[in-house]
């Protein structure tokens, strides 16, 4: 008798210790991927747009992109995927937004516009603003 109880409360704490794991996998792949992977099932159906391209620029691809930056990339794009600056700074004719932690390595991460598009940014856990200073006539 004893051992059946042995047995059963072992079954108990590893279903529990499984279920466990597949909640924390669940959470790592919807913050990676932006999305939950196993929605619940009385979740109400989304509704999608008539037109999902219509409030973006003329690449419709940028509806795909989560949290990624790049070279052209605009400032409304920008703001769209990461938010108002932690900064902002202008040096000559560019403006260098500081956001903290886009890398998700408690860096910060300047990032240099020009024209109201990126034109370069970089990682790191000093003042970057001075690396995108103009050089000295």
């Amino acid at each position: 008798m004893f051992g059946f109880i042995l047995k059963f409360l072992k079954g108990l704490i590893l279903g529990w210790i499984a279920s466990l794991m597949m909640l924390l996998v669940k959470k790592m792949l919807a913050k990676a991927f932006g999305f939950d992977a196993m929605p619940p099932q009385t979740a109400a159906p989304k509704h999608r747009k008539t037109n999902p391209y219509k409030n973006n620029s003329a690449n419709q691809n940028s509806l795909d992109i989560v949290e990624t930056i790049w070279v052209g990339m605009s400032v409304a794009q920008l703001m769209k995927s990461f938010g108002p600056a932690l900064t902002k700074q202008y040096r000559g004719n560019q403006e260098i937004w500081t956001y903290l932690n886009l890398n998700g390595q408690g860096t910060q991460t300047a990032i240099a516009i020009e024209n109201g598009v990126v034109v370069n940014w970089q990682d790191s856990r000093r003042d970057m603003s001075a690396r995108f200073a103009a050089p000295a006539p």
